[in-house]
């Protein structure tokens, strides 16, 4: 995929990406490109909330080349400056999060777990086990990780997995097993 110009979202909001990069192995975000606008994340008009647009399957979706007509992955180090706002990839660099100017990181993401086994792989398509192939969000210590379980199922095995600095977002009665300490 390749995105070239303004991106405005209809429906954006925090935890719900309208972006979502099933089974994709490279997103081209145009960058110095001839003849091409460069890719550019529109804030809405008055909103100042932050908001999700992507969530890519592999951290290295964005590292199409070496060439310097798009943006990579390691100009987001801090955070990558749009003209309304900040962009940052977090969730393991899976997860590109919008912030409009003078708005505080926020750095909540919620997976929901839709399966009955836990994985610590991120899903390849929509029939894996998380709600977004950005998920699981554990192993990134710089975001505040929430685990949602899916009202479809009841229990759930956690397979001895360690769920590193995840809290558990428990909404009902539910039965998890096999769930490691920390």
């Amino acid at each position: 995929m390749s995105i070239a110009g303004n991106l405005k979202l209809i429906n954006h909001e925090l935890n719900n990406p309208q972006i979502i990069m099933w089974n994709s192995t490279y997103l081209h975000l145009h960058y110095n490109y001839t003849y091409r606008p460069n890719f550019e994340i529109l804030n809405p008009t008055g909103n100042l909330k932050c908001f999700d647009t992507i969530s890519l399957y592999d951290k290295s979706n964005i590292d199409t080349s070496s060439d310097l007509n798009h943006i990579h992955s390691y100009m987001f180090n801090y955070s990558y400056n749009f003209t309304d706002g900040k962009g940052y990839l977090i969730s393991n660099k899976k997860l590109l999060r919008f912030f409009p100017n003078n708005i505080l990181l926020n750095k909540d993401v919620i997976c929901t777990l839709k399966k009955i086994y836990y994985t610590p792989n991120s899903p390849t398509n929509m029939e894996g086990a998380f709600d977004y192939p950005h998920c699981p969000c554990n192993d990134d210590v710089d975001v505040n990780c929430e685990l949602k379980f899916t009202n479809e199922v009841g229990e759930f095995n956690m397979l001895s997995n360690t769920l590193k600095n995840t809290e558990l977002l428990v909404e009902r009665n539910i039965t998890i097993s096999n769930l490691k300490k920390c």
